[in-house]
């Protein structure tokens, strides 16, 4: 049973360790949950390499992205948070990709074939009216690849 002095324990540990982009290597054996029935990695390689532009949300520092390379030609990512956004811009500049601060109702201009979706909000006008979305979230997000009119 976790008691009042290991929560503070526990947030004092959270406190004094360092991140860089999304790197939570620090939680590694102190977490526990189940993921998706899916993965999200492989259902956006299924879809990148039938895609033209890209858009990525919340990119993190781009550890993610970076790996998905190569990337469609018109390839944007956002993130809102702002020491991750020179981290990011280090990694997928070189890459080809555009990198903004931005939030999920402040996007860059799309249209995009391709939104990538792993934790961010996103405001549902903002992508274009036919794209695949791969997102990762709550049961109030998207779940699953998907393609609408």
């Amino acid at each position: 049973m976790t008691t009042a002095n290991d929560y503070e324990k526990h947030v004092a540990e959270a406190r004094q360790a360092t991140m860089s982009g999304w790197d939570f290597s620090w939680l590694q054996g102190r977490v526990e949950g189940e993921g998706p029935s899916w993965d999200y990695e492989q259902l956006a390689r299924v879809l990148l390499p039938r895609s033209r532009s890209l858009l990525d949300i919340d990119t993190g520092g781009g550890e993610l992205l970076a790996s998905l390379a190569p990337l469609p030609p018109r390839s944007v990512a956002t993130e809102n948070w702002v020491p991750n956004v020179p981290l990011a811009r280090q990694r997928l500049s070189p890459l080809g990709v555009e990198v903004h601060q931005a939030s999920g109702s402040n996007l860059p201009s799309g249209p995009f074939e391709l939104i990538l979706n792993r934790h961010g909000a996103l405001d549902r006008q903002a992508s274009a009216p036919r794209s695949h979305r791969v997102a990762d979230s709550s049961p109030s997000r998207w779940e699953a690849a998907t393609s609408w009119n």
